[in-house]
C-alpha cells in the first residue's frame, strides 16, 4: 500500500485522466501526432516499476490512444478506487 502522501499525489492525476476518458470524446487538433507511441518508455521501465504498474501502464496507454477501451481500466484497483476529478479541482499538496 501507498503511503497516504503518495496516494494522493498518484490520485490527483489519475482521477483527471479518468474524467477525461470517460467523458465526450476530445478534439484532435491538427499536428499533434496520434496515437501516441510511448510503448518503448514503458518497456524501458519495465523492471523499474513495481509489479502491477507494467501492465496498468500499457493498459492505460491503449485507453489513451482509444478512450473505448478505458472500462477495460476497471479490472486494476487502483483505477477502479480512484474518482474522477473535475478538470479544474486544486492540485494536492505533496510537498510536506
Amino acid at each position: 500500500m501507498l503511503p497516504t502522501n503518495a496516494c494522493q499525489s498518484v490520485n490527483a492525476p489519475l482521477g483527471r485522466l479518468k474524467t477525461l476518458l470517460l467523458g465526450p470524446k476530445l478534439p484532435q487538433p491538427p499536428g499533434v501526432g496520434y496515437p501516441w507511441d510511448a510503448g518503448y518508455l514503458l518497456g524501458h521501465l519495465r523492471d523499474a516499476l513495481p509489479p502491477d504498474s507494467f501492465a496498468f501502464l500499457q493498459a492505460a496507454l491503449a485507453a489513451i490512444n482509444d478512450p473505448a477501451q478505458a472500462p477495460d481500466l476497471d479490472r486494476f484497483p487502483l483505477w477502479r478506487d480512484t474518482p474522477a476529478l473535475k478538470l479544474d479541482a486544486p492540485w494536492p499538496d505533496v510537498s510536506g
